[in-house]
C-alpha cells in the first residue's frame, strides 16, 4: 500500500511536470510568434523606412535639377534683357544719329539755296 501510494504521487507529480513543461511550450510557442511577428514588423518598417529615404533623394536630385533648371532659364531671360536693352540703346543712338544727319542735309539744302539765289 505505502509504495503504490508512492508510486500514486509520483505519478501525479509527473502528470504536473507535464502539465508544466506543455505550458511552458506553449508560452515559448507564444513569446517566439510574438517576437517572429514582431521582428517581421520592424523589417517591414525598416524596408518602408528605407523606400521612404529613397524617395526623398529622388525628390531632393528632381528638385535640385528643377532649381538648376529654373536658374538657367532665369539667366537666359537676363542675358536676352541686356541684349534687348543693348539694342534699344542701339536703336536710340542710331535715330539720332538719323536726326543729326537729317538736320545736317537741310542746313546744307538751305546753304545751296542761298548760294543759288546769291549766285542769280
Amino acid at each position: 500500500d505505502s509504495l503504490n501510494g508512492q508510486l500514486k504521487m509520483a505519478n501525479e507529480e509527473v502528470s504536473r511536470w507535464m502539465l508544466k513543461s506543455r505550458e511552458t511550450e506553449s508560452s515559448l510557442s507564444t513569446v517566439q510568434r510574438g517576437a517572429e511577428q514582431s521582428s517581421s514588423a520592424e523589417r517591414s518598417a525598416a524596408s518602408q523606412n528605407l523606400a521612404k529615404t529613397e524617395r526623398i533623394k529622388e525628390l531632393r536630385v528632381a528638385l535640385t535639377t528643377a532649381l538648376n533648371d529654373r536658374n538657367e532659364a532665369k539667366a537666359r531671360v537676363q542675358e536676352q534683357d541686356r541684349q534687348l536693352e543693348l539694342a534699344s540703346l542701339a536703336a536710340s543712338a542710331e535715330a539720332e544719329r538719323v536726326q543729326d544727319l537729317q538736320s545736317e542735309l537741310k542746313s546744307m539744302q538751305k546753304l545751296s539755296e542761298q548760294q543759288v539765289k546769291v549766285a542769280n
